[in-house]
């Protein structure tokens, strides 16, 4: 998504069709809206929408194109589609994206605004607060 220079969404409001492969599958971040991830070469973006009927899904690792209009909420920019079942086509299986590397002075430097949206990994990260070994799913870090 196109960003002005305060990080304000530049198309807000208009309507698009958006192709990535999902980095995070439905029911992680909410079990009662969709609120997943999509991803591809140029960037990535949260697909959000209040309400989650019990037969739709959407797969990690899969290609998937959505029609819906283009929403940001507390900065973070989003596509929303107005009908799930069928504004988000699932294209099938696809090839996962890698993570964008960043360090924490990077991320302190202003470049989370050009990773938002994307799979992120932390170079040279350290646990000094004592929490378990990271990554370890369902832990805390």
């Amino acid at each position: 998504m196109n960003d002005d220079s305060d990080g304000n969404l530049i198309y807000l409001g208009l309507a698009a069709r958006l192709t990535g492969v999902l980095t995070v599958s439905t029911g992680v971040f909410s079990t009662t809206n969709i609120d997943v991830y999509m991803q591809d070469a140029t960037g990535g973006t949260n697909v959000f929408a209040f309400g989650l009927d019990s037969t739709f899904s959407m797969t990690r690792g899969n290609s998937y194109s959505v029609v819906g209009n283009l929403a940001q909420f507390n900065g973070k920019g989003e596509i929303i589609p107005g009908t799930p079942a069928t504004d988000v086509v699932d294209n099938g299986p696809a090839t996962e994206p890698g993570p964008q590397t960043a360090t924490i002075a990077d991320l302190n430097a202003g470049a989370s605004e050009g990773l938002e949206g994307q799979l992120v990994a932390i170079a040279t990260a350290t646990n000094t607060v004592g929490g378990d070994a990271w990554p370890v799913e369902v832990n805390n870090a």
